[in-house]
């Protein structure tokens, strides 16, 4: 591992809301909590209209919007990217997802991972085969996210979908009573159960969560910032740090 402090640019997805609603969107939360001398945080918003119709995910996508938040995170320092939107780097499909992360990496100049690429590394870093999705989003785009993760050679064991209409619905999800919900009512065969969406503020809440599914839990916040930290050869500045401790001694390079 090399010496000294890396930066991580994170870029959130700045639909209008009120940026204290979300953990992700916070760079002083981010480094108060999770900040170390080897690993710190920036925050740059890219825009795109409110809503998780469609149409609203492809424009919140937009490569040209999101890369002038990356260029910025780069002048300012950061050595590498995670693109902090699930929704908007799978709307278009695996290989829209894959070909939006090397346009970033183009336009920033710095390696690059988006939400739903840091989740499926995750699952393989992991050794997970098959997840049990609880999926924040609606019907018609829930569905497009599981045909993203059997695409990329992830199995689809279960699904609950929770149909929130845009990111202020998403984070005020009871998550804890969800699960239970989940586990309650699905036969969670899966491996994991894997949480999207990083409106739904999850990373302190991990191990409550395990606890109720009886299941590792990856959630997108989670995958975001250790992909992430990987990308910098820092894995171990969160791997210590409790929502990351499933992930100790899963360290080399990301998938995605």
């Amino acid at each position: 591992m090399g010496a000294g402090s890396k930066r991580l640019g994170v870029i959130w997805p700045d639909t209008g809301e009120d940026l204290s609603w979300f953990e992700m969107a916070q760079a002083d939360l981010l480094n108060r909590k999770l900040g170390s001398g080897a690993l710190n945080f920036d925050v740059a918003y890219s825009k795109g209209p409110p809503g998780h119709s469609i149409d609203a995910l492809y424009d919140v996508g937009d490569v040209e919007s999101v890369a002038v938040a990356g260029v910025s995170l780069a002048e300012k320092g950061a050595e590498a990217v995670v693109w902090a939107c699930t929704s908007g780097s799978f709307i278009g499909g695996f290989q829209w997802g894959l070909d939006q992360r090397d346009a970033l990496r183009a336009q920033t100049g710095l390696p690059v991972t988006s939400g739903t690429l840091a989740l499926i590394s995750g699952c393989f870093r992991l050794g997970y085969q098959s997840v049990n999705v609880l999926s924040p989003y609606p019907e018609d785009v829930s569905a497009i996210f599981l045909t993203c993760l059997r695409d990329a050679g992830l199995e689809v064991a279960s699904t609950r979908m929770l149909h929130s209409e845009d990111a202020i619905a998403s984070a005020n999800l009871p998550l804890m009573d969800e699960c239970r919900a989940f586990a309650r009512g699905d036969d969670l065969t899966g491996d994991v159960v894997m949480i999207p969406d990083t409106a739904a503020n999850s990373l302190w809440l991990i191990p409550g969560l395990e606890a109720v599914l009886g299941k590792p839990v990856l959630t997108v916040n989670q995958a975001c910032l250790y992909e992430g930290a990987c990308l910098l050869d820092r894995p171990e500045a969160l791997a210590g740090k409790e929502p990351f401790f499933r992930y100790r001694g899963k360290t080399g390079e990301s998938m995605y």
